[in-house]
């Protein structure tokens, strides 16, 4: 064979080979991300993601409502504390140390918002916010089963759909326990009481840190700091408007504003978009939220295309 011919003959090999490769990665990517089964199973995911995504907003209402309410008893906090009682308890305080703050702290947890209050609210959002998630899937796996037996995917191991539920929950659970997530927990079992106190600590405690309190004022406790730490920082003025208010300064209305002041910056640092500290696995409610958004929807996706290939069974 002449050396062109062979030339030739090997260039037109090296074509229909690389020709071969072509269709043959063409065929994986469409029977990977475009046959009718897996363009069912995006979209199912991908609104299962998107609505779990938005119930995360309704969720932390009950956040804002709690310290709308505390606003609203802002005033009433701020005449309480400057009362005759109050000043009484200011003067006694001088001397015992105590007097004064204790009768602080019943008049705010009276007036504006409890700790328990506060973190009842929290851990309340992030319990729902888990429901939500529940309920959010369990439709998609009903529109899932409903969508593959109807697109003749022809999986035997659909079953019913309690069956197909009951599949999806075990490989949840396997997969969770693969996948490493931000949380450090099995986000396959998401309802758990573990979870819930967790993620409301670690979310007031950055909230905490951002406002620059410490977490041994007014007791150890996290929840305690951000309900009654608020008021902490106003207690000199109370004392000094026993003296100012005589000539005409405004001590209830600057007090009620400092209270207001300071509910807003614990919305700001519960509610606020980015975590205080970008390199910190913690952060605010809604980032913690968001992470658990995430965290499901990897271990989701996961779970239901570990399904399509028939699971390990």
């Amino acid at each position: 064979m002449s050396s062109g011919k062979q030339s030739h003959w090997l260039s037109t090999a090296f074509g229909g080979a690389l020709l071969a490769a072509m269709l043959g990665m063409a065929v994986g990517v469409y029977l990977e991300f475009f046959t009718p089964q897996k363009r069912q199973v995006r979209a199912c995911l991908r609104e299962a993601d998107e609505k779990c995504e938005a119930a995360i907003e309704p969720r932390l209402r009950s956040v804002s409502e709690v310290l709308a309410k505390g606003r609203k008893g802002a005033k009433p906090f701020a005449e309480d504390a400057l009362s005759m009682r109050g000043k009484w308890n200011a003067l006694v305080g001088l001397f015992d140390g105590r007097s004064h703050k204790e009768y602080v702290t019943d008049a705010f947890t009276r007036h504006v918002f409890s700790s328990d209050e506060l973190r009842a609210a929290i851990e309340g959002a992030v319990r729902g916010y888990l429901l939500d998630i529940e309920g959010i899937e369990a439709e998609m796996l009903v529109r899932l089963r409903a969508d593959l037996a109807t697109g003749g995917a022809g999986l035997p191991h659909l079953g019913t759909d309690e069956a197909f539920a009951q599949e999806y929950q075990r490989l949840l659970t396997a997969v969770a326990t693969d996948l490493q997530t931000d949380l450090g927990l099995d986000v396959a079992r998401l309802v758990a009481g573990e979870v819930v106190s967790r993620v409301a600590s670690q979310a007031l405690t950055a909230a905490a840190t951002q406002m620059g309190i410490s977490l041994t004022v007014m007791g150890s406790s996290t929840a305690a700091t951000l309900g009654v730490g608020a008021v902490v920082g106003i207690i000199a003025d109370y004392i000094v408007g026993l003296v100012l208010e005589a000539l005409g300064y405004d001590a209830a209305g600057e007090v009620q504003n400092r209270v207001e002041a300071s509910l807003n910056k614990v919305q700001t640092a519960l509610l606020q978009e980015h975590s205080f500290l970008p390199w910190e696995k913690t952060g605010t409610l809604r980032v913690r939220l968001q992470q658990l958004h995430e965290s499901r929807s990897q271990v989701r996706r996961a779970a239901v295309y570990e399904y399509l290939k028939g699971g390990d069974k």
